[in-house]
């Protein structure tokens, strides 16, 4: 780990001194947890692609919790993943409100108004049709995040609801009816997170925004989908947070690329993680994925590399040292 804000520090129960350059493994993860996250990393290092799960942890704070997490990669500019950032959102309240719903409708009519109200005091949206495509039931923050003042104007057949909506894919992409969310559910599909863009186009003012669904089909004792639950989180303000530090990320690294310095990161092993365009030419390199992953050892010089050794280790314990010493080239 080379970065991790506070409310990850205080999960795992420990500072960034102690985190900081440590692994799954040794920051306490169960092993199969650390052997899944691992999976995936490589997974996103091979497919330059995110990857997106859910996760029940106890950190070493002795805090649980249920976790949504995608691992994105940072490409570089020769094309290759050079670290993978990684985010993540406690659904805890989440899936205890779809477990409680999910009970709520097999306690039969008596259970009807307490998952009514904890839907009504939930600050995602929540919304649950009928195997018909009747709506029956849409909480206060699906019914903003639609454009809707009261469940009345929303109270309809979803056929009649169609001609109101458009949704892309956050590339632009325009999706047929069928496979927006609720069709899906409705055919059995269970999703966790899928994000779109939904624009409201019968106003003279469109309403657009980004929203993460997740879908769960309930079903009958016979196995056949009687109701769709969906669970809706805005996710514009984060999604502009995100692409506001993806714009810093290629700002900082504009700079650190027409340094004429050398700037490398080195992991804890010693091996080359990162080296900017100067480092590379300091060493006499002629690209930098010839050198990416090599032991930096063997270009400090001789009189200088058990010194190095030493300070490098103690960097990677948290301090911050400052000295001289020579390289030599490839």
């Amino acid at each position: 780990f080379l970065y991790a804000n506070r409310r990850l520090l205080e999960v795992w129960g420990r500072s960034a001194e102690d985190a900081l350059g440590k692994n799954l493994y040794e920051l306490g993860y169960p092993k199969w947890h650390a052997d899944m996250h691992m999976r995936e990393l490589r997974e996103v290092i091979e497919s330059r692609q995110p990857v997106r799960g859910e996760v029940p942890f106890t950190g070493g704070s002795g805090i649980f919790g249920v976790y949504e997490y995608i691992f994105t990669p940072v490409i570089g500019a020769d094309g290759t993943v050079e670290v993978i950032a990684g985010t993540t959102r406690d659904v805890t309240q989440r899936k205890q409100a779809e477990k409680d719903l999910a009970d709520a409708k097999d306690a039969a009519e008596d259970s009807l108004s307490r998952w009514r109200a904890i839907v009504a005091n939930m600050a995602e949206g929540v919304v649950v049709v009928g195997a018909q495509g009747n709506m029956l039931e849409w909480n206060q923050a699906a019914l903003a995040m639609h454009g809707f003042t009261n469940f009345a104007q929303a109270r309809r057949q979803f056929d009649e609801l169609i001609p109101l909506f458009e949704l892309r894919t956050l590339e632009g992409q325009l999706l047929p009816v069928e496979q927006w969310p609720l069709p899906r559910v409705l055919r059995g599909e269970t999703f966790t997170s899928e994000e779109l863009h939904v624009r409201r186009i019968d106003r003279e003012l469109p309403l657009d925004i980004l929203i993460s669904f997740s879908g769960t089909p309930l079903r009958d004792r016979e196995g056949r989908v009687t109701l769709g639950l969906l669970t809706l989180h805005d996710i514009t303000q984060e999604r502009r947070t995100r692409d506001a530090l993806k714009d810093s990320e290629q700002r900082l690294r504009a700079v650190v690329e027409a340094t004429p310095e050398c700037v490398k990161i080195v992991s804890p092993e010693g091996n080359l993680v990162y080296m900017n365009p100067a480092g590379i030419c300091m060493i006499e390199a002629e690209t930098a994925a010839a050198v990416r992953g090599a032991c930096v050892y063997e270009l400090i010089a001789p009189q200088h590399r058990t010194d190095w050794i030493e300070r490098h280790r103690r960097i990677c314990a948290g301090e911050k040292l400052n000295w001289e010493f020579e390289i030599i080239g490839l």
